[in-house]
Formats: structure tokens, sequence, C-alpha cells
């Protein structure tokens, strides 16, 4: 309430300074306070068990499009002189946070193999394939030439954020995804080493290692690990096909692209369903990003043209 509260008052503000867009200003205005209100007694109804069940979540839904509703209400006035490099800075710096949560998360699940069974193959392959991933994702976000697109054609802008939704809840997925993969290796680890232990012989603690690596603590198993990995991978790598598509108008078709990353990201959970190691499996979840890279980085060197942005 206290930052709305605000933020009207500084559209207020804004009107008041620029009265060429004062009415795009007041709607900035009005809007984001009926939208709070509404949320208010939205509480209060919860609270009172006027809503519950689906009239809740339809009262959700219904305030969360009134939300997004509000700066294309505003802009219908006029538009405000917003700098395009600077809105693109902002939503390339939430990527990289959010791919440095995914980073942070599977450091603390490999941190903790590491702590309770020490260096292995298959520690060093989760490291190298999650920091691999990582980095070629932030390599392809960055790829879509977000601020001339938006600097150029100003109008794109709001298919272009709201399209964001699915870039931002996929790489979080990624993260997510990432520290199961290193859970489903460390309790495979620890189901090993306990079995080991019990039976008291080399062959029956091969056995378990065998049956552990397969299966994760709580009935996670290793397909479902990766699978997970691979959807949330997928689902980023069609929102940014659609927003690149989207803003850029480039003259270059790179379906077939995304389709090849599609198969490449596809190949790893079904490796693993025929037997491969999850380490293994996981690094080939890198190969489809790595390639769409090389052939925008090539591409924008030797047929630049086709590249840009129209």
């Amino acid at each position: 309430v206290v930052m709305r509260l605000a933020l009207g008052v500084q559209w207020l503000r804004a009107g008041r300074g620029d009265p060429a867009r004062r009415r795009t200003c007041r709607r900035y205005a009005t809007g984001i306070a009926l939208v709070q209100a509404g949320w208010v007694l939205f509480l209060l109804a919860a609270e009172s068990g006027v809503l519950s069940g689906a009239s809740l979540v339809a009262a959700i839904l219904a305030l969360w499009l009134c939300e997004l509703a509000v700066p294309p209400w505003a802009e219908g006035a006029g538009a405000t002189p917003w700098h395009a490099h600077h809105i693109a800075e902002r939503y390339g710096l939430l990527v990289i946070i959010l791919l440095g949560e995914g980073i942070l998360g599977a450091t603390n699940a490999v941190s903790a193999m590491w702590q309770a069974h020490g260096w292995s193959l298959d520690l060093a392959l989760v490291g190298f394939a999650g920091t691999l991933l990582v980095f070629s994702l932030w390599w392809m976000y960055f790829l879509v030439p977000s601020a001339d697109a938006l600097h150029h054609h100003r109008e794109r802008a709001f298919v272009w954020g709201y399209g964001h939704f699915a870039v931002f809840a996929a790489l979080a997925a990624v993260g997510a995804g990432l520290e199961v993969v290193a859970d489903v290796l460390k309790n495979a680890q620890d189901a090993a080493a306990t079995h080991g232990a019990a039976a008291q012989g080399v062959a029956e603690a091969a056995h378990g290692a065998v049956e552990g690596a397969h299966e994760a603590a709580h009935g996670v198993s290793a397909l479902y690990a990766i699978g997970m990995v691979a959807l949330a991978e997928g689902i980023y790598v069609l929102a940014l096909w659609a927003l690149y598509r989207w803003v850029s108008r480039a003259r270059h078709h790179d379906g077939w692209l995304t389709l090849v990353c599609l198969a490449c990201i596809a190949a790893a959970p079904a490796a693993v369903a025929l037997g491969l190691p999850l380490p293994w499996g996981l690094q080939l979840l890198s190969l489809g990003p790595i390639i769409a890279v090389a052939y925008h980085e090539h591409g924008r060197v030797h047929c630049a043209e086709s590249f840009a942005v129209h």
C-alpha cells in the first residue's frame, strides 16, 4: 500500500510537470489506486470468508488482469518517453538475477554432496553441466536485440514485456530443477553408502550404488529430475524464440534452429531413460543453446542484414 501510494503521487507530480502527458499520468495514478483498492478489498473478503475456492481464484485472476491492463490503458492517452535501452537493461538484469538463483541452488546442493561424500566424477559433471547450461541460457537471452527493437518500434513493447512472464518462470524452474538433480545424486550416494554398510560386502555396495543412482530420496527418479530441467529449458527456448520473432522481425528463418534446440533438449531425458547416467545426460541439455548461440554469432558477422531489426 505504501509503495502504491507513493507511486500514484509520483505520477500526479509527473502530470503536473508535463502538461502534454498529464492525461496519461492521471490514468496511471487512477489505475494504480483502483487496483490497489481492489487488492485491499480482496484481502478483507478472503479473511472474512466471502471469497473461497473458485471465487477466490477468479478474484485473483481478475485483479491480475487489471494490473496488466493499467499500462496499456494509460499509454492509450499518449505514450510516455521511456528509454528503450534502460528498459531492456532492467529486464536483462532480472534474467541475470534468476540465473544466479539457479546457480546458487545448484551450488548449495553440490556442496552438500561434497561435504557428505567428498570429490567424485558425478559431482564434477553436475557442477560443470549446471554452469554451462546457465551461461548458455544467459547468452541466448542477450542474442535478442531488445533495446534496438524497442527503440525503433515502441509499439512492440507490451507484448515483449508481458512475454517475459514465461521467460522468468522458465528460468526459475531451471534453477529448481538443477537443485533437484543434485539432490537426486546426493541421496543416491547416501543410499549406496547405507546399503553397502548394511550388506558389508563389495558386491552389495555396488548393487546399492546402481539402484540408488536411478532413484532419489522421496521417490524422485533421475528421469523425473532431468525431465524437470528439460521441460523448463524447452519453455524458455520457445518463449525466447517468440520474443525474438516479435521484436526483431528479422529476415532469416530460425524455426528450424528452434526445432534443433528442442530436439537436443528432448534427447537428454530420452538418453537417461535408456540408461545413460544422470550426470552425463545433463551435459546434453546445453547442446541446443550452444548451437543456437554459434549460429547467431556467425550469422551476425557474415549475414548482418538478415539478422537486423525490421
